[in-house]
């Protein structure tokens, strides 16, 4: 692994040294885009030493269906979706799994504190007025669970002048999306009213949905420097779960699905049911903030399945309820020209309950499963960035979380930047982070075969990173950027527990580690003033280490070394935006290309009991070819789009078993839409 990390490291500086060869005449050019992301405090893209996208709301195009496709044509990010519209959506973020990636919504986090992850597939961007991805580690800012990087979801501002849009969209297998925007200001008071409903019937059998969204944002205006801001919304949704795949060999199958499934399908019969809330504040006095938020969610889920041997009919009704409560309190202070400081505090309490019944329709006994857990943590940060000289700035970044059930953790990052010239800049950064214990691998509730474990340990990541931003010229943009991290004590249920009537029983321990070399590459080129390309490349050199059982009667384990799963080796992008398409005025055509190598995963085999093996399966690498015409009339915008254009047929999910084909991505989908401003 050294050895691909120091070729790609010789492979940045050639692009470094072709630089200066291609380059000739290069004009001035500035990076004044504002993040704020990155350090917590508005500062200019160019002055930061990490990596950061930000993406706009032109961007962001309408027929989106959510955040997932948004990210998804991003360097580092794979999206990994269980199927059409409102199926989950995780993502996969410098080959680390989705619990790793912390996910917010104006700073407010939205990671589930039951399983550590973020859905995708419930953010609708709507009312997105623009995106912020921060790679690599950012626990030193943001505490737990941002190992991989950090995607800051900033909602549309309530608009000074009154706006009225209406968009929709139509498409194949009834897909519909309708939305309503509307605000204005009033002197010092100001409102943002969205609405969005979303209808699709799905791509098989049992895999329709359903959601309405609302959300209310107020702005009052103290004074001139003061300001309160309120955001409030609803969502409620009902999601059926078809499953996998099964396999084509009936046999093959296990009786859930031969009995309540299809060719198609693993179940006709599962679905979900959501509602969550939330509601936010902000009050803001010069570089003075003061932020509340809570989320509330209430999520039930039912299923039904066959039990062997003796093959008894259950059916599983479970509600899990959630709410994340936070304050947070931050200032910056300008301590010289040159030296910025921002540091702040923050408490945030988490709760899970989980009812679960499981009822028996043979014996017709329901067995009752309840998880009452909660956290909370306490935090301090310091952020100070430091202009060394007017080519020169060092960010350096520092968070003590001290969560209630597991020990307190301290995190720092650096980074520093030279501009070489004002349109060349390299950058270096250090950091560590941590995934906290999700609350299920913590209290889940004993049973005769597993149980939670209350002495885990955070997940600890490590990051060095190395990036070079070049403007050739007005026309070619290209960012590159190589890196290493690690992750060690990572969490994985194996039978560590005490001895059960079954041996000992399964339950979530410190076991695995995972190493990874990275290279991104993005090109940008204006080839006319009408016609821009876009390549963005992810080359990821990973291998997990696994404690893995070997003997099931001896419960002997031993650590394997592997390709790390679900992880392709390379990913690229390929974007054309084209306007005065066909030389018609305002007719702008948008085509993107996306390839994704192999990926594998490792299923057990317990064939030659008590011996245990690792079967490989691997999902092909595979092509998908979206595209979207779109113009102006007045003030009407149409647009009309074609998803998987060629019709590739391709998975991005593994079945839960090797026979499984996987979950299927949705077949080439023509849809068609508007948006009317007034």
């Amino acid at each position: 692994m050294f050895k691909k990390l120091t070729i790609m490291l010789g492979a940045m500086g050639i692009i470094l040294l072709t630089s200066e060869i291609v380059k000739a005449e290069k004009k001035v050019i500035e990076l004044e885009e504002v993040v704020v992301t990155a350090t917590k405090s508005p500062l200019l893209l160019k002055e930061i030493p990490y990596s950061v996208t930000i993406i706009s709301r032109d961007e962001i195009e309408s027929d989106s269906q959510d955040v997932g496709q948004v990210l998804e044509n991003l360097t580092g990010i794979r999206i990994q979706r269980y199927g059409a519209m409102g199926a989950g959506t995780s993502i996969l973020f410098r080959g680390l799994n989705s619990s790793k990636t912390l996910v917010l919504i104006d700073g407010r986090p939205v990671n589930s504190p039951s399983t550590g992850s973020a859905d995708l597939s419930w953010l609708s961007i709507e009312n997105v007025e623009r995106i912020e991805v921060v790679r690599g580690p950012n626990s030193a800012l943001y505490g737990a669970n941002g190992i991989a990087g950090v995607i800051n979801i900033i909602t549309s501002k309530v608009p000074e002048e009154p706006i009225t849009e209406i968009t929709g969209s139509y498409g194949q297998s009834a897909r519909s999306i309708f939305n309503l925007k509307n605000g204005k200001t009033f002197e010092n008071f100001g409102y943002l009213l969205t609405t969005t409903h979303k209808k699709s019937k799905g791509e098989r059998g049992n895999d329709a949905h359903n959601d309405n969204e609302i959300n209310l944002k107020l702005n009052y205006q103290l004074a001139h420097a003061d300001c309160f801001t309120l955001s409030t919304g609803f969502y409620k949704d009902k999601t059926e779960h078809p499953g996998s795949k099964p396999a084509k060999d009936v046999s093959k199958r296990t009786l859930t699905q031969r009995t309540m499934g299809n060719d198609e399908v693993s179940s006709l019969v599962d679905y979900g049911k959501n509602k969550r809330w939330y509601l936010q504040t902000a009050y803001q006095k010069n570089s003075f903030q003061f932020k509340t938020y809570l989320n509330d969610w209430n999520d039930d889920d039912h299923r039904a399945w066959i039990c062997p041997p003796v093959d008894e009919h259950h059916v599983g009704d479970d509600n899990f309820k959630t709410k994340v409560k936070g304050v947070e309190l931050q200032n910056s202070w300008q301590l010289t020209e040159k030296n910025l400081i921002t540091a702040g505090m923050s408490i945030e309490k988490d709760e899970f309950d989980a009812d679960k019944k499981d009822y028996n329709q043979t014996t017709k006994i329901t067995i009752p499963s309840i998880v009452n857990a909660d956290r909370t943590t306490k935090a301090v940060y310091l952020n100070d960035m430091i202009n060394l000289s007017p080519d020169n700035t060092i960010n350096f970044g520092v968070r003590w979380d001290d969560p209630s059930d597991y020990n307190s953790q301290v995190n720092p990052k650096i980074g520093l930047t030279w501009l070489l010239d004002l349109s060349k800049s390299i950058s270096i950064s250090y950091g560590k982070s941590f995934k906290a214990p999700s609350l299920n691998d913590l209290y889940w509730p004993s049973d005769p075969s597993g149980q939670g474990n209350p002495n885990l340990k955070p997940e600890k990541g490590e990051s060095y990173e190395l990036g070079i931003s070049d403007f050739f010229n007005e026309k070619i943009h290209l960012k590159s950027t190589v890196f290493h991290q690690s992750v060690k004590n990572m969490i994985k249920w194996a039978p560590t527990g005490p001895l059960g009537p079954f041996g000992n029983k399964w339950q979530p321990s410190n076991l695995d580690e995972i190493l990874i070399n990275g290279l991104e590459l993005e090109v940008s080129t204006d080839l006319t003033n009408a016609l821009k390309l876009d390549l963005k490349w992810t080359h990821l050199d990973a291998e997990q280490r696994s404690q893995e059982l070997i003997n099931a009667e001896t419960n002997q384990m031993q650590e394997i070394r592997r390709k790390a799963a679900f992880v392709p080796e390379n990913k690229a992008d390929l974007g054309l935006q084209y306007k005065n398409f066909l030389q018609i005025k305002d007719l702008k055509l948008n085509l993107a290309l996306q390839y994704v190598s192999a990926i594998y995963q490792y299923y057990s085999n317990w064939d030659s009991w008590p011996n245990v093996t690792m079967d490989t399966k691997k999902i092909p690498g595979y092509t998908v070819v979206n595209a979207r015409l779109s113009k102006s009339f007045r003030d009407i915008k149409y647009f009309l789009s074609g998803e998987n254009l060629f019709n590739e047929k391709y998975s991005t999910i593994f079945g839960s078993r090797i026979n499984d084909q996987d979950y299927p991505m949705p077949e080439r989908k023509i849809i068609g839409g508007f948006e009317i401003e007034f």
